[in-house]
């Protein structure tokens, strides 16, 4: 059977690999994609989206049973300090890839209404 600590960092290393994976798709946007491209990046990005819905509530579920290791199994000062190391770096990892998200819909989105426009004026 595997220690609270242990199975506590088994978790947090999880939830880290699986945002660096999907961080990892966030498409990169630019103001030369097309609209065809554009109408793709959207549809990889709501999916995403979708995928990573669980995340911000598994962090603070592995920061409450942080809380719960540091309280009742009175953890070691070294294995405290890792864990709280670990737990900055998940937190850093979500936030950076958080917005580098909402930052690439929020350019599709632009661009879209863009390509939409110029398709309006384009016959004037």
């Amino acid at each position: 059977k595997l220690s609270k600590v242990t199975q506590w960092h088994l978790n947090i290393d999880h939830v880290m690999n699986v945002i660096e994976a999907k961080h990892k798709l966030v498409p990169r946007v630019t103001s030369r994609d097309d609209r065809q491209l554009l109408k793709k990046y959207q549809t990889v990005l709501r999916t995403i989206e979708k995928d990573i819905t669980w995340i911000q509530p598994v962090l603070w579920e592995i920061e409450h049973e942080f809380e719960n290791l540091k309280k009742n199994d009175k953890l070691p000062a070294e294995d405290q300090k890792s864990c709280e190391g670990k737990l900055k770096k998940a937190s850093a990892m979500w936030d950076a890839f958080k917005k580098e998200l909402d930052n690439a819909m929020d350019t599709v989105k632009s661009m879209r209404s863009f390509c939409d426009f110029q398709d309006e004026v384009s016959h004037i």
